[in-house]
């Protein structure tokens, strides 16, 4: 009788090749996963930008419309770079980054530089989504976008 029973358990576990080739599938089906997941992360990132680009475009048309189809000023007259002093300062309240934001139902760049909060965030229109973002810190005297594609030309 303990010949049987004894039998009877080994039967109902696995064996270590039966556990191993269990992995062996789930690694493969994952190896095959992620670059589709990858693709579609990127997918997501292009398509966030997009709409971006949409609402900075649709804001930009308002404030056209609004001002006998005049565009925003880009930056302080005389100046290379945007910093978040410029910005903030009240005779600059007509920058794009001033004017635009509000039109579209977010808060104006001047805001953002006595309290610097969101600006840096994943979520925020002002960066791009696959973007490796700075440390979120507002300094004064600094241009608040950085990379080469915000610098002005020469």
């Amino acid at each position: 009788m303990k010949v049987l029973q004894q039998s009877q358990r080994k039967e109902k576990g696995f064996t270590l090749i039966e556990l191993l080739v269990v992995i062996a599938i789930i690694a493969i089906l994952a190896g095959m996963l992620l670059p589709a997941l990858a693709k579609a992360k990127g997918s997501a990132l292009r398509i966030a930008c997009l709409n971006q680009q949409k609402q900075w475009g649709l804001g930009l048309m308002m404030y056209a419309e609004d001002h006998l189809e005049l565009l925003p000023r880009e930056k302080p007259v005389g100046q290379d770079q945007l910093t978040w002093l410029q910005a903030q300062n009240v005779s600059n309240s007509d920058l794009w980054c001033n004017v635009i934001p509000p039109r579209i139902g977010i808060r104006a760049v001047k805001d953002y530089a006595t309290n610097g909060g969101g600006f840096y965030e994943k979520g925020s229109i002002f960066t791009c989504p696959s973007s490796k973002l700075p440390t979120p810190t507002v300094r004064v005297a600094s241009p608040f976008f950085i990379g080469d594609e915000f610098k002005a030309d020469p």
